[in-house]
């Protein structure tokens, strides 16, 4: 029954035009049948200020910011940091689970695994106090395991000027240039995660010149002007 609800909804899309936020995304609609209607726009988002970029001494602070559930693939972090000298890092995970019984329970998961590891839990932070934390980090993580949308957790890293870690979940890809304002790494892949991070740690000091090369990837007012074009054509 669920199927053929889907078939149904897929024939009506025939007569929309269908906005996709990543190219995979894109790709997943032609599997589909839907491609002459199909335009794709990346999210626009809101800038933030840049934030100075801190001097990198002997530790190279990560954060993660966002949802501790399990599709965030925050215990592969965890895993990919284990046997990492903990003198050389820190990581910040700034954000909580939802209320249900299984996110509470990663939850719980990921903070025993976080015993022994020089790893840092903030909880959810109001907006305007995440900046005041996020100003002292160096790297942004996103661990994500899942496809995603867009990730505008990414966007709003790299327009304060930091540098993004970040598998690649199909809006990672349309934000970040691999070695050049960040880099993408395959998802759900622990070992290759941890290389990266090992490479990040022993080259920190071209993180300085990493941060120069980040700005905000799609402006939220570029994105309206490519809707008010869309419903133009359309109307």
């Amino acid at each position: 029954h669920e199927i053929i609800q889907r078939q149904k909804a897929i024939e009506t899309y025939q007569y929309a035009t269908i906005i996709a936020a990543n190219q995979r995304l894109k790709d997943i609609l032609a599997l589909n049948g839907l491609t002459d209607n199909v335009v794709s726009i990346p999210h626009g988002v809101k800038p933030r200020p840049q934030l100075p970029f801190p001097e990198v001494k002997d530790i190279v602070k990560f954060y993660y910011c966002g949802r501790i559930q399990y599709s965030k693939g925050l215990h592969n972090l965890l895993m990919s940091f284990d046997g990492i000298d903990k003198s050389l890092y820190e990581l910040h995970i700034i954000g909580d689970a939802e209320s249900s019984g299984p996110s509470r329970r990663y939850d719980q998961r990921i903070r025993k695994m976080a015993i022994g590891m020089n790893v840092m839990f903030h909880g959810r932070l109001p907006n305007e106090s995440i900046e005041s934390v996020i100003k002292d980090m160096h790297v942004m993580i996103h661990s994500t395991i899942c496809l995603e949308v867009y990730g505008i957790s990414i966007a709003e890293s790299l327009s304060i000027g930091r540098p993004v870690l970040a598998t690649r979940c199909g809006g990672a890809e349309m934000e970040i240039v691999d070695g050049v304002n960040g880099w993408l790494v395959p998802s759900n892949d622990i070992k290759v995660l941890q290389d990266k991070i090992k490479n990040i740690v022993l080259h920190k000091d071209a993180l300085n010149s990493m941060a120069n090369n980040c700005c905000l990837p799609h402006p939220l007012s570029d994105y309206v002007k490519k809707l008010i074009e869309i419903y133009n054509e359309i109307c």
